[in-house]
């Protein structure tokens, strides 16, 4: 039977001290090996598991942000529909204005009416003009409010029906700016043509 040093770290093998095998308990009457927690491979498996159980938390974590910005778990479809809604109805509003504009002026060139009449008609298209663009922005509020809900969901597929009511509405916008626009352009050529003819007009006077 092997003889062991009482601290248990040594062994008798007949001619001399050797380190003793690594054993769960010590042998009868003598106490067990002592580990120290400083030992660096103990310690480096204390110290490891909570950063691997860290680690993969951390994933779960952002999995789970992932797939909510592609996949919201909420149900949104009553704000994409009301922008859908919104951008074609506001798209359909202007479709409607310029088309009116254009019957009445073929009615104008071909019928040849009084000065009076082609005025008339400016005046009411001007009006129609100014009511368009105030349905156009009430039509905003549920564009704006997508808006906000795209900006958390970037990635959502499911929000692409809302993305196309912000285009028309966006279409609309602009179109309905845009006699504003040419109106801003031609009176800008306009003063710069006046100013070079006054200019022309005071040298060939000299």
């Amino acid at each position: 039977m092997a003889t062991y040093s009482e601290d248990g770290q040594w062994m008798w093998d007949g001619s001399g001290w050797i380190p003793a095998p690594p054993s769960n308990s010590g042998p009868t009457g003598s106490p067990a090996p002592q580990v120290q927690l400083q030992d660096s491979v103990v310690g480096g498996d204390i110290n490891l598991n909570p950063q691997v159980h860290h680690h993969h938390n951390q994933k779960i974590v952002q999995n789970q942000i992932v797939n909510e910005s592609i996949h919201p778990m909420e149900d949104f479809s009553e704000v994409v529909t009301s922008a859908h809604e919104s951008g074609k109805r506001a798209l359909i509003s202007i479709g409607v204005l310029f088309l009116i504009a254009l019957i009445w002026y073929l009615i104008v060139y071909n019928f040849a009416p009084s000065e009076e009449y082609f005025n008339g008609i400016n005046a009411v298209l001007a009006c129609l003009w100014v009511v368009d663009g105030i349905f156009i922005f009430i039509q905003a509020g549920p564009i704006n409010t997508f808006s906000s809900l795209r900006e958390k969901y970037p990635a959502s597929p499911s929000l692409k029906s809302g993305d196309n009511g912000k285009v028309m509405h966006d279409i609309a916008k602009y179109l309905w700016l845009l006699p504003i626009v040419i109106l801003i352009v031609v009176a800008v050529v306009a003063y710069f043509i006046l100013k070079i003819s006054a200019q022309m007009s005071k040298y060939q006077n000299r």
